[in-house]
């Protein structure tokens, strides 16, 4: 009876401290009760409490998350999974994920022109372009899809996703993570000479030239 009080004349039992379905969901215990009638006749009965849920825990999830895939990765292929986990029950240990933010690294290492692919949920309700919503998408169950957009390490090398989870429990209660995504490379760019080319083949010499002299740099880029 750490948890209750009987009221010895009514009968009526009130919570003594605080309860946590988390730790147990159900509390039984028995009552004895007796007359004060000669002889003393008693009776007993076992009572069982099942405590009801409350949404007072957040989704659970894993901390930043590194994740890899080649530039020709299929779509159809998850490129990973987000784990979660909300200790409550029914509606309230369901979770929703919500991509608020997906940022993309250039190749070059040019911090300054990092592209912000936007929220998936805008405040006044409105649709995003479909190719800044679908670099990539989270399913119901965490895992994670490169979406319509082609992916190009020579243009980025990994994003960074900002990645919420939200209860159905009322209130509502979120937690957020960090998914950064490197992109790896394919062997995808055959090279190609900067010089010479067909526009412009043509070398000029001095007409008395050393043995060792080098006439030509040609260059060439993958």
């Amino acid at each position: 009876m750490d948890y209750f009080v009987i009221n010895e004349n009514t009968g009526q039992i009130t919570v003594r401290r605080s309860l946590d379905r988390e730790t147990r969901d159900s509390l039984q215990f028995n009552v004895h009760t007796s007359d004060h009638g000669t002889p003393s006749l008693n009776a007993s009965v076992s009572v069982l409490v099942t405590i009801t849920d409350v949404n007072d825990n957040p989704p659970e999830l894993e901390g930043r998350v590194e994740l890899a895939i080649f530039e020709n990765h299929t779509t159809s292929m998850p490129v990973g999974r987000l784990t979660v986990k909300d200790p409550d029950s029914g509606r309230n240990s369901e979770v929703s994920f919500t991509q608020l933010q997906c940022l993309a690294y250039p190749a070059n290492n040019n911090w300054s022109a990092v592209t912000s692919f936007g929220t998936s949920r805008q405040k006044d309700g409105s649709a995003l372009p479909v190719e800044m919503l679908y670099t990539f998408f989270i399913a119901k169950d965490g895992r994670i899809y490169s979406g319509h957009a082609k992916l190009d390490r020579e243009q980025y090398s990994f994003y960074e996703i900002l990645v919420q989870a939200e209860d159905h429990g009322v209130p509502r209660l979120t937690a957020s993570t960090v998914v950064v995504i490197h992109i790896l490379d394919v062997n995808d760019n055959a090279p190609h000479f900067v010089y010479p080319s067909s526009g412009n083949n043509t070398i000029y010499v001095p007409r008395t030239v050393r043995l060792d002299r080098q006439l030509i740099f040609s260059a060439g880029l993958s």
